[in-house]
């Protein structure tokens, strides 16, 4: 669930809060709740959101926080009871669909999955089903059903064409089967809508190393190495960079 909680948080941030009517505590909770999601500490959004829900337990809004609080610390099977609580509260609402689509995929439970991915995408208030194409794209290809994924990644794109995401799962794809040129034109793209991202710099590093450009793949490793990104992906720069130096 790690790579997951990102994408979470920003689910809720997108769902409408509550209007002006509604009671000024349970607005207090609910908000406080997602502020601390926006913190990265779900127990204490959690608490928060309890309190919330308990004032008003028809508003699916806070139950679909509270699922993406316990996939934030992994209780997905806590986080499947409250997005299937938002849908049963309100059918349509794409957002939970699509998490709990996630969770089944997590689960490995596939065709449940994709029927939710549908569901989410059948929402036409949806505002960023570019996410849902890509999710159903991991889903196709922990089915080994690369042709479907890339199928999806180009409805993510069409939906968004400055999705980076969708590129760089391409870009993933076409690496995989080694067709390196095609793969470092997509993380190219990629990196044009999310400019110096150390994933994909990283990425389009290996790419580089694979087709023999290794001064290319240099340059790329040593961007990571100034760009802002976590501790770990700049130690393996650092390693792949000081190997290359070697040859």
């Amino acid at each position: 669930m790690k790579k997951i909680w990102i994408a979470l948080i920003i689910m809720v941030l997108i769902a409408p809060v509550y209007g002006k009517k509604k009671k000024k505590d349970e607005f207090y909770y609910y908000n406080m709740g997602v502020a601390m999601l926006q913190k990265k500490q779900p127990n204490r959004a959690i608490s928060y959101l309890v309190k919330a829900a308990k004032m008003n337990p028809k508003n699916f809004q806070t139950f679909h926080a509270l699922g993406i609080a316990y996939s934030m610390i992994g209780n997905i099977d806590k986080a499947e009871y409250y997005f299937r609580k938002v849908i049963s509260l309100n059918p349509a609402y794409g957002p939970s669909h699509n998490l709990l689509g996630v969770i089944l995929t997590e689960k490995g439970r596939y065709d449940e999955a994709e029927k939710e991915f549908k569901r989410a995408l059948e929402d036409v208030a949806y505002p960023t089903k570019e996410v849902v194409h890509l999710n159903m794209a991991k889903l196709y290809l922990k089915k080994g059903e690369k042709i479907k994924a890339l199928a999806s990644l180009d409805l993510a794109i069409a939906a968004n064409k400055n999705y980076a995401p969708a590129y760089a799962l391409k870009g993933y794809i076409y690496a995989e089967e080694g067709d390196y040129a095609k793969a470092e034109e997509l993380y190219k793209t990629a990196l044009e809508k999310d400019r110096d991202n150390p994933r994909l710099l990283f990425a389009l590093a290996e790419v580089y190393e694979k087709e023999g450009k290794i001064e290319e793949a240099k340059g790329a490793y040593s961007k990571i190495l100034v760009v802002p990104s976590d501790a770990n992906i700049k130690i393996k720069a650092e390693e792949r960079l000081k190997k290359l130096e070697k040859k």
